[in-house]
């Protein structure tokens, strides 16, 4: 039965209203799902997860033959675009609360870039809950699997070489652990951020974004920073660069390869053995990770900017735009911003809303980011 004949709707968790959260999991149970977004792929991509479960998806890109679809198809849940083209995501999800046909059942209103009022707004306009979509592309990725192992024992091994991956599953087939891939540098970046794991094996020498630059990034983003890292690396260092490296990067660990078997094991479950509390102290005893550049000062470990001096606040998505720009010298191309801040992103528009967003919070009188070809520079 639906909620608009007696029965309770599908619970959702209402807390979940702001940018950077844990992976969502949806309520199960589910039978009838409406997709509303003008974007193609991504109803596919519901429809996808959710029919081998046995949920059926309607899907449309039009705000009125959406409102239509909900009265007669009576979905347990509505997933709502913020963007659509001949209504606003926000004003259908008011006319959906409006209608007596449509107004008890659940609706996520999801977007690709966020605005720190969007929550608010989604949430007064009706909608149950608001979340990027990448936050729910994990929740629907998820929907009606067994529940992971618990996240302590979570772990992300960033290495593109096969035979050293082969070597590390067979070393920890007996520890019980949860191992997860990724063979290169930008698809570990987004591994990371979606699993959220308990410890990350990275390896220095990785095609796309190499170690270092990988290890720079998970530690600036807020939802990673915490995450301990064993490096690995096939470095000589007879000249004492990895000593110079690692004290620069401050890993949790490092260990040279080829290495050991009981070695390897030992130190992986040493770092899963420290409690969270260690960990956090053993965070805080570090030096802030503090990039500059001009006038510009980013505190990764605060999550801070200062511009000449004075505070500047910025949305989480224009900290994580902001952090890409300053750790390059370089200008980063389009293509790596959608990659590394973006995942799942594929429109540069939302780049370049981003980037003019970001000049106006900065408030400097010269331009801090400078366009170049297909990419973007920050002066400082």
């Amino acid at each position: 039965m639906h909620p608009t004949t007696g029965s309770r709707a599908p619970k959702i968790d209402d807390a979940w209203s702001s940018f950077l959260r844990k992976p969502l999991r949806l309520p199960p149970g589910l039978k009838r799902v409406l997709v509303i977004d003008d974007d193609e792929s991504y109803r596919r991509f519901v429809s996808r997860c959710l029919e081998p479960r046995g949920v059926t998806v309607k899907g449309t890109a039009a705000a009125k033959e959406g409102l239509a679809i909900a009265r007669a198809f009576r979905p347990d849940l509505i997933i709502l675009d913020w963007v659509l083209k001949e209504m606003s995501g926000e004003n259908l999800a008011r006319l959906l609360r409006m209608d007596a046909a449509t107004k008890a059942i659940p609706t996520i209103m999801i977007s690709a870039v966020v605005e720190p009022d969007d929550a608010p707004r989604a949430r007064a306009a009706g909608a149950h809950l608001f979340m990027t979509k990448e936050q729910i592309r994990t929740a629907l990725n998820s929907y009606g699997r067994p529940d992971a192992r618990p996240s302590s024992r979570r772990v992300l091994v960033i290495e593109d070489d096969a035979g050293t991956q082969d070597f590390i599953r067979c070393v920890l087939a007996s520890s019980e652990l949860e191992l997860s891939f990724a063979a290169d540098g930008r698809s570990g970046l987004q591994a990371a951020r979606a699993s959220e794991p308990s410890l990350i094996l990275l390896d220095l020498g990785l095609p796309c974004l190499n170690g270092v630059d990988v290890f720079k990034l998970l530690k600036l983003d807020p939802t990673t920073k915490r995450i301990p890292i064993l490096l690995m690396t096939a470095m000589v260092d007879s000249s004492g660069a990895m000593d110079s490296l690692v004290e620069t990067l401050h890993p949790n660990d490092y260990i040279h390869k080829p290495f050991g078997a009981e070695e390897f094991a030992a130190r992986v479950k040493r770092l899963l053995a420290s409690p969270p509390e260690e960990r956090a102290e053993a965070a805080a005893s570090r030096p802030d990770l503090v990039l500059e550049r001009g006038r510009i000062r980013l505190n990764a470990t605060r999550n801070e900017v200062t511009v000449e001096g004075r505070p500047v606040k910025l949305t989480p998505q224009l900290f994580v735009l902001l952090r890409l720009l300053i750790a390059h010298q370089e200008a980063v191309s389009l293509d790596r911003l959608l990659a590394e801040g973006w995942p799942n992103g594929s429109d540069p528009n939302a780049v370049k809303q981003a980037v003019k967003r970001l000049r106006d919070a900065l408030a400097l009188s010269a331009d801090p980011v400078v366009a170049t070809g297909r990419g973007y520079k920050l002066i400082g």
